[in-house]
């Protein structure tokens, strides 16, 4: 499992937040304490980068090489005027095991989950404030094919299904 949520713009940086089943966890990011994640003081980890894309967004290190994928979450106008305005996002690394599917009745992926799932997490956790850039197509999606399969999960073609 890994996930990318919004937090809420309560630290001074726009922040995301990526859940990784594989316990990513680089050497050079300082630990913040998951229940003061807003008022932990981050550093800059330099060379990484956090690429918000058409369909994802990935984080890469300092090597170019893409570290976590996940899908694009739903992005606010005023977290990408503030990414774009500071070229940088704050990123917080959570392992997934700390993560349920469904924390106190909260949707998955809503800030509220977020927040749940992040209280409910005492170790640790790695974050830092990374260069962030956004395509100018982030969030779009390509009109499926008549013979891809269809959105909706039916395994229809969309032409046969929601097409047309």
């Amino acid at each position: 499992m890994c996930g990318a949520f919004v937090r809420e713009l309560v630290s001074p940086y726009a922040a995301l937040v990526f859940i990784a089943d594989d316990g990513v966890s680089p050497s050079d990011w300082p630990t913040s304490s998951a229940s003061r994640m807003a008022d932990s003081q981050l550093g800059h980890a330099l060379g990484w980068v956090c690429e918000v894309r058409k369909n994802d967004v990935v984080l890469l290190d300092p090597l170019g090489e893409g570290v976590l994928k996940a899908d694009l979450p739903e992005l606010s106008d005023a977290w990408r005027h503030q990414v774009r305005s500071s070229a940088s996002a704050a990123i917080f690394l959570v392992p997934a095991p700390a993560v349920n599917e469904r924390v106190n009745g909260a949707e998955v992926g809503s800030p509220e989950w977020v927040e749940a799932a992040l209280s409910g997490h005492t170790e640790p956790i790695r974050a830092a404030s990374v260069r962030t850039a956004i395509a100018d197509n982030a969030g779009s999606s390509d009109k499926p094919g008549r013979n891809d399969p269809c959105h909706c999960g039916s395994g229809k073609k969309f032409k046969a299904c929601h097409g047309p």
